[in-house]
């Protein structure tokens, strides 16, 4: 395991406040392989809290917001996807908007039985048939781990112990089954017999 999937984000300088005016303009935003598309920044949303607002309504892959500190505010965009194909690139600029890299795009990166994989998540599925992998941490080595048998559905199916309950339709069949099976072995054994329940 040498790498966990990461999630693509980008911030930009700070400025006074959420709603202090900045300049307008035009910058692009382009998730992984997509087409970038350009965000306007004209006087009905000249602010970070607007362009956050340009950018959600666009509905593009990405979360804007603003993040508030003591440095001042920021906006800040996520990628809706996770790994290398939701890796954020932005172009274009705008006075006094400067945008920075926080994470990159990055996949899950690890080996098993000799192959290497792949995941876009941190949450693989399919590698080792009937498992899923939830990866939390990195490992220069070897990491081996058991696999059992989840029985936490059979237990909650049958919460007291019982899987059919005292009463109702499946309880009279089970015990009309095993009174007629009693029955028929009574013959069996001792020839017709008036039988009562």
């Amino acid at each position: 395991m040498t790498g966990l999937a990461q999630t693509s984000s980008v911030y930009t300088d700070a400025v006074a406040s959420a709603s202090t005016p900045i300049s307008t303009g035009a910058f692009s935003i382009k998730v992984g392989s997509a087409t970038a598309v350009p965000v306007t920044i004209d006087s009905s949303n000249n602010t970070l809290a607007g362009v956050a607002a340009t950018i959600n309504a666009a509905n593009i892959g990405v979360s804007a917001g603003v993040i508030t500190d003591a440095a001042g505010a920021r906006l800040s965009i996520l990628s809706s996807s996770s790994g290398a194909a939701g890796d954020l690139t932005i172009s274009g600029a705008v006075t006094g908007l400067n945008f920075h890299k926080a994470v990159t795009g990055a996949d899950a990166s690890l080996t098993v039985d000799g192959i290497p994989i792949d995941s876009a998540t941190n949450t693989v599925a399919g590698v080792i048939p009937g498992v899923t992998l939830n990866l939390t941490g990195t490992s220069s080595g070897a990491v081996t781990f058991g696999v059992a048998a989840d029985t936490t559905q059979a237990a909650s199916a049958a919460p007291d112990g019982r899987f059919i309950a005292g009463d109702g339709p499946a309880a009279d069949v089970l015990r009309n089954f095993v009174f007629d099976d009693r029955k028929r072995r009574h013959e069996l054994a001792l020839g017709p017999r008036h039988f009562s329940q």
